[in-house]
């Protein structure tokens, strides 16, 4: 589990604690990384500011609206436990993150009180998140309307013996991905199958694919026989690989510099 930059405000709030007289003096430290911070968040939005804020200013009200009802409803809350309505507020502003607002909340009230409803606000805000990604991202959230995947279905290969004439990519199939048509014997000799091959009568093929996909493709090339061309492999080779390079990880199989000759038939 990592905390990321959060660890630093982790690593405050112990020393903090230990040291509470330690904070006095940092004020003025307090009062520039404000500066910077806002500072820098203007420098980030200032240049589509008001170009948003014509494009956007319906979702900007609501957000407001959200967080003003937000706001009110942690004062409420705290009122009801019993809480000083500086420590709400500051809780409040720790669940959001914002600094900005948790410095205009001790400015108002006068007092360090919001600073520590941000502290628990901010430390319960993020270990809530952190657990929630972890327990969520993990899992597989499928809805109704998703597509099987295509490894939903068995792969498997045929060995057809052509009776019609065809070219590889013309065959039911190819041009949606669902068959590969691997490798092609003729006159003894058996040669990897690109898209522009041109089978012929009495040619072997090994066609890759689903159950029904092959049999869509058989039909269209001729008939299922018993050989198997890749149990002969004086021509043809055929290995897995497993992806050991991160930098291709992502990288689409179209886009790799593959060598001539050669295919890839699953994943």
């Amino acid at each position: 589990m990592k905390f990321g930059v959060a660890g630093a405000l982790f690593v405050g709030l112990i020393a903090g604690a230990l040291v509470p007289e330690a904070g006095a003096p940092l004020v003025v430290f307090q009062n520039l990384g404000l500066g910077i911070f806002v500072y820098l968040i203007g420098l980030a939005a200032g240049q589509t500011f008001f170009k948003d804020l014509r494009r956007q200013a319906g979702v900007m009200v609501a957000a407001i609206a959200v967080v003003a009802v937000a706001g009110a409803s942690a004062v409420l809350v705290g009122m009801l436990m019993g809480l000083d309505r500086a420590i709400s507020v500051g809780v409040f502003t720790g669940a959001l993150t914002s600094t900005p607002a948790m410095a205009l909340a001790q400015e108002l009230s006068g007092t360090q009180q919001p600073a520590i409803g941000y502290c628990i606000g901010y430390l319960v805000g993020v270990i809530l998140a952190i657990a929630a990604v972890a327990l969520l991202v993990g899992r597989k959230w499928s809805a109704r309307n998703d597509p099987a995947p295509a490894s939903a279905e068995e792969i498997t290969a045929r060995t057809v013996l052509v009776h019609h004439d065809a070219v590889a990519g013309e065959v039911p199939g190819w041009s949606a991905g669902d068959i590969r048509i691997s490798a092609r014997r003729r006159g003894g000799e058996t040669t990897v199958v690109t898209r522009y091959d041109h089978f012929i009568d009495g040619d072997i093929v090994e066609v890759v694919g689903s159950v029904p996909a092959i049999e869509t493709a058989v039909a269209a090339l001729g008939e299922i026989c018993d050989q198997r061309l890749f149990h002969d492999r004086r021509d043809v080779e055929v290995r897995p690989f497993v992806l050991s390079n991160p930098e291709l990880a992502g990288t689409r199989i179209g886009d790799l510099r593959m060598y001539l000759g050669s295919s890839q038939l699953r994943v």
